[in-house]
């Protein structure tokens, strides 16, 4: 590659192979981010239910499982699930603006 004309590995590597793997970096981090505010319901569900302390591992999937499938609150869950949605998508839009400064210049 840029190596046989005497390009240092670490330039190779943030000139060319980062600019072109940035795509798939920024969806596995957004995907990442999704996934783990689903994944604590499951730990909390099983484990502790709740916490031996009233509500002390209650996290927003868990408060929204339990007020839809044990209060029958159906409109409170239904509310603080768009909470949890309206929270999932400001931090992936704020990791996508703090991200979209981070391209490279283009050298054409």
């Amino acid at each position: 590659m840029l190596q046989g004309i005497g390009a240092p590995a670490w330039y190779v590597f943030v000139r060319v192979m980062l600019p072109l793997m940035a795509p798939a970096l920024l969806l596995l981090l957004f995907r990442d981010t999704i996934y783990s505010f689903q994944a604590n319901f499951v730990p909390a569900l099983l484990i502790f239910d709740g916490g031996p302390p009233p509500f002390a591992t209650t996290y927003l999937p868990l408060f929204v499982y339990t007020n839809a499938f044990e209060y029958l609150r159906y409109g409170y869950a239904a509310a603080a699930s768009l909470v949890m949605f309206g929270i999932t998508a400001l931090i992936v839009f704020a990791q996508w603006r703090i991200l979209r400064r981070w391209r490279l210049p283009s050298t054409a």
